[in-house]
């Protein structure tokens, strides 16, 4: 892996976090093209995954409160954030 090939991860948002029934995410790495994304529970089951994302308001309506891993990975980069459903 050379600098050129390293994906900057620094704006990365995702919101509100606690949600009631919608998150929305802003990132600069899906401009570098989303490899994958997967959305686990506590237990680490696989809730959702594929490989692409909409930046627009993701309807999670179907969750059960609790706490959930958004990860995504990028080239080599993977990203993991920790959200909560109220």
């Amino acid at each position: 892996t050379n600098i050129d090939d390293l994906v900057e991860v620094t704006d990365f948002s995702v919101w509100p976090n606690p949600f009631n029934n919608y998150i929305k995410i802003k990132s600069e790495i899906f401009a570098e093209g989303m490899d994958s994304f997967e959305l686990t529970d506590n237990l680490g089951r696989v809730i959702l995954k594929g490989h692409s994302i909409n930046q627009g308001p993701i309807d999670l309506t179907a969750l059960k409160k609790g706490v959930y891993l958004l990860r995504f990975k990028v080239k080599s980069t993977i990203r993991t954030v920790r959200i909560i459903k109220r």
